[in-house]
């Protein structure tokens, strides 16, 4: 669920930021996928977004659930609308029933690496500029940002001029 010009700003910059090895290509995995990566071989980072529903099967919790706590992987999830919103909520609350989604503080240290943030960027809020996140075992492994910070990835980084996440920040 992606768009290349997106991707590929947020890759380069990760990259050549966090000094990080990143595949120069973004890769569209559905969730029905996630558990084709052998233990300790999975992506660190998958990115979920939308902005409509989508179907997950029974399994599919199952699987980011163990992409999670096996693959100590970690899920960035951001939307562009209610429907998304509510059928994310649905999946997490099926992978991981036992962990409550918590504000993540603007202090929080999730915000300090490869970019120093104040906090979660207050970017096309749908449902709130909170952060929100999931921390399994002592750390986050759910990233939720209840705004569109895709946006923020443009070219045109979504023709809003000052935000906290800029074109000194991505591109």
């Amino acid at each position: 669920m992606c768009s290349s010009d997106l991707d590929a700003n947020l890759i380069k910059r990760f990259g050549r930021d966090s000094k990080m090895p990143v595949s120069p290509l973004s890769i569209d995995v559905p969730l029905n996928e996630l558990d084709r990566y052998k233990t300790a071989k999975a992506p660190p980072v998958v990115f979920l977004t939308g902005s409509k529903g989508f179907q997950f099967d029974a399994k599919d919790p199952k699987r980011v659930r163990s992409y999670l706590i096996d693959n100590h992987g970690m899920l960035f999830a951001d939307h562009g609308g209610n429907q998304f919103h509510n059928t994310f909520m649905q999946l997490m609350r099926a992978a991981l029933p036992e962990v409550q989604p918590v504000p993540i503080p603007d202090d929080d240290p999730i915000y300090g690496a490869p970019w120093f943030l104040e906090g979660c960027p207050p970017l096309w809020a749908h449902n709130g500029t909170q952060a929100l996140g999931w921390k399994k075992n002592g750390r986050w492994v759910v990233f939720y940002h209840q705004g569109a910070l895709t946006d923020a990835w443009k070219d045109n980084h979504g023709d809003r001029k000052s935000t906290r996440l800029n074109s000194s920040h991505i591109t």
